[in-house]
């Protein structure tokens, strides 16, 4: 659980600083000029890769470890 903890963590310090280095370079006043809503494009854009990304890393560790995707179908 305290590994659990730490992890969450490190992952929201991690987005927390890429959040400021964009703020920093400029690049979401960039957006903005461009009539982009900012916060929600950011938003968006990280919520799809991390979905995408979990997926990908459930399916690795399903057939590593020889879980049958079927499995949930069948409890």
């Amino acid at each position: 659980m305290v590994t659990d903890i730490a992890s969450a963590a490190a992952v929201g310090a991690g987005g927390g600083a890429g959040l400021g280095a964009i703020r920093i370079g400029d690049e979401i006043a960039a957006l903005e000029v461009m009539g982009i809503k900012s916060i929600s494009f950011v938003a968006t854009i990280r919520s799809f890769s991390l979905v995408s990304v979990q997926v990908v890393v459930l399916a690795a560790a399903l057939a590593f470890y020889g879980v049958n995707p079927n499995f949930a179908l069948t409890v």
